[in-house]
């Protein structure tokens, strides 16, 4: 109840939000969009959700579900389960990608939504992180910062490959698999390493944190809004008069710009309705 809280009442500003931008600037996507689907997160196809990045919501609302159900479930038969999954989901999605190609654009937009939803290759991260979370023990300071170093010069090098290997289009659905696993293990590298460094006394700022953290819902959401409206005010045609070096300045101060606002956002806005939200369901639940 608590996730739900939380995901619903940091999303749906933006959702009303973004009902105003694509109305504004993309009034094809708005009105090929089902709003109240979008509304409530209920899956669907990437192509008829308002919010670009929300899908991913719904598929978190579907790992909260199974977490719920391994909640039940002994800790120790946990871990083995989970590794079960794991293994599982990774040997059929090795086979399916590899083998009978099966993600290929021929193939992959004739599958069922429901299909392609529930047996994602998204699920690794879920039982990866999951097992990492059951599993992980103490660790050095040492182990920390080398896993927090290898996980991301994978991440690094997973960019590279996205632009030399896949020309930029790794996003795209019939690359998920070696999407999820380039991404995916540095990711997974990244959070071991953090966890190891906090575990001997090594944390960022507090006040950083608490500030960055908490607003990181409300960047993750805005930022394509930002893009959306700013592309539709002729940002491009701005740029096209600087330099390469002057661009990547101002895309850097742009994304200082997204950071104020998603803090300034989490604070004043946020923070008050995820109270009341949070209330209005321990209610609910009393």
């Amino acid at each position: 109840m608590r996730r739900l809280a939380r995901i619903y009442s940091g999303y749906w500003p933006f959702f009303f939000l973004a009902i105003a931008v694509f109305a504004w600037a993309r009034i094809e996507h708005f009105q090929e969009s089902r709003l109240l689907a979008s509304f409530l997160l209920w899956p669907q196809s990437l192509n008829l959700v308002l919010v670009d990045v929300s899908w991913t919501l719904s598929y978190e609302l579907y790992f909260y579900l199974l977490f719920a159900l391994l909640v039940f479930i002994g800790v120790q038969a946990r871990s083995w389960l989970l590794a079960i999954f794991l293994v599982f989901f990774a040997v059929t999605g090795i086979y399916r990608y590899w083998v009978i190609d099966d993600y290929s654009p021929e193939l992959i937009y004739t599958h069922s939504f429901a299909y392609q939803f529930l047996s994602s290759p998204f699920l690794l991260e879920f039982f990866a992180g999951s097992l990492l979370a059951a599993t992980i023990r103490k660790g050095s300071a040492r182990s920390g910062w080398l896993f927090l170093v290898l996980g991301t010069a994978g991440f690094a090098l997973a960019g590279w490959a996205n632009i030399q290997v896949y020309q930029g289009n790794i996003e795209q659905g019939y690359y998920v698999l070696p999407r999820v696993l380039m991404f995916g293990i540095p990711s997974l590298l990244i959070v071991s390493g953090l966890v190891h460094l906090e575990h001997n006394g090594r944390v960022a700022p507090r006040r950083f944190s608490l500030a960055t953290g908490g607003a990181s819902y409300a960047l993750y959401l805005s930022h394509t809004l930002f893009f959306v409206a700013t592309m539709k005010l002729g940002i491009r045609e701005v740029l096209s008069h600087y330099s390469a070096w002057q661009v990547q300045l101002l895309y850097l101060a742009y994304v200082v710009l997204i950071v104020l606002f998603s803090v300034t956002h989490y604070r004043i806005i946020e923070q008050p309705l995820h109270r009341i939200f949070k209330k209005w369901l321990y209610k609910r639940v009393d």
